[in-house]
């Protein structure tokens, strides 16, 4: 079929205001995390500290290897066509691999790569699109080497190098004009990919008191460039896009209780998505740029768990709470974003001992919903925007 110019620009545009990523859902790192409430700042000493809190390496008495592996699958609910639509049930192969090894009594090193984003959907047989589908797939990737350096016997420093990966699939069809003014459907595909380089993640872990922990971290705030092709009625154009990972801080505290039988951790995480993220823009070669507002808001998540050991080195009990403020602004939703308002997650998870080998078992449920008056310029419908969504987690931790 043949489809004039102006069809793809009306392509060019619709994806410049749908394709997205997941607005601060509850963190999956490895599986005690995962069951104590997305935390992990104040007492994390595996591998996977350098996501949590790179001065949290110095807990590592010689050397480890931790593997972890969180699949995640979430559903969404949005508006589409003036019908309230459900997505299938995505699914997402989280992970988080890496080692650490402590070279003096005050330095450690660690190595870790892991997902910081990984969302999408797809809604499929849509009614308002001639039973077509329409999908988004996006993932962001971090390697990461890092240092954690002893201040003194209570106080440690840390500090990672980020390098970031990120990847954007997105299919759609659009209603655009054909030959002899006739309304079609134009399907279209946007596969982008860029990196950055200048991340850097920093993190401070004291020991304020016997059995009490209190750590902070920052991240900074890094922009990918994107690049890559799309596609539509066999035309294939260079098209560009950027992504920002907002700065980034967090506080966690760790407490030990009952002879550290029992402990308590609290994190807490802003996200300054305000700044970061004000607008988006694509550029798609021979159509043009599209600016497309976004105006999220800054986000501001809290997660709670409790871990109870049975015995002396015995198994461990978890359980865990988060609240998230979702940075997705109610002016501007989009189907394949959290909705905006609260996203709650209940986990729940185990760990256990031998010898050697530590292993985890974690994960949660979350879940969001709202009714949805969208700003008139924004191009989305009315509605209820809605997420469900679950992580199952297993982690091994090898210590030498």
């Amino acid at each position: 079929m043949r489809i004039v110019p102006g069809a793809l620009g009306s392509v060019a545009f619709v994806y410049a205001t749908t394709v997205g990523a997941t607005v601060e859902p509850p963190a999956v790192s490895d599986a005690r995390s995962a069951a104590l409430g997305s935390t992990g700042v104040a007492y994390s000493d595996s591998a996977a500290a350098v996501y949590h809190n790179p001065a949290a390496l110095s807990g590592v008495e010689r050397g480890l290897v931790t593997l972890s592996v969180s699949p995640f699958f979430p559903k969404l609910r949005a508006p589409i066509g003036g019908t309230e639509e459900d997505s299938d049930r995505g699914f997402f192969p989280m992970f988080l691999a890496g080692g650490a090894y402590r070279l003096t009594d005050e330095l450690v090193l660690g190595v870790a790569a892991y997902p910081v984003l990984g969302f999408g959907g797809e809604y499929s047989n849509l009614s308002a699109l001639g039973g077509e589908s329409l999908s988004v797939a996006a993932a962001t990737f971090e390697a990461s080497p890092a240092v954690s350096y002893a201040i003194t016997d209570r106080v440690s420093l840390g500090l990672g190098y980020r390098v970031t990966y990120m990847t954007q699939d997105v299919h759609q069809v659009t209603p655009a004009m054909g030959p002899g003014g006739d309304p079609v459907l134009v399907a279209s595909d946007v596969s982008l990919s860029g990196m950055n380089f200048l991340g850097v993640h920093a993190g401070v872990l004291a020991h304020v008191a016997d059995g009490t922990r209190l750590g902070l971290t920052y991240r900074n705030k890094v922009t990918i460039d994107l690049e890559g092709e799309f596609e539509s009625a066999g035309t294939e154009l260079d098209a560009s896009s950027e992504f920002a990972a907002p700065h980034t801080f967090k506080l966690g505290l760790a407490q030990e209780l009952l002879d550290a039988q029992l402990m308590l951790a609290v994190d807490l995480k802003y996200a300054l998505y305000a700044e970061s993220s004000e607008t988006t823009s694509t550029t798609i070669e021979g159509i043009g740029t599209t600016e497309t507002p976004l105006d999220w808001n800054n986000s501001l998540a809290a997660g709670l768990g409790v871990e109870y050991r049975l015995a002396n080195d015995g198994p461990r009990l978890r359980l865990g709470y988060g609240a998230t403020q979702s940075a997705t602004s109610e002016d501007y939703p989009q189907p394949f974003l959290a909705p905006p308002g609260f996203i709650h997650s209940v986990h729940a998870g185990a760990g256990v001992q031998l010898s050697a080998l530590e292993l985890d078992l974690g994960g949660f449920y979350m879940w969001s919903g709202s009714e949805v008056e969208p700003a008139a310029d924004s191009g989305a419908e009315a509605g209820e925007y809605a997420i469900n969504a679950y992580v199952f987690a297993v982690s091994a931790t090898y210590r030498m």
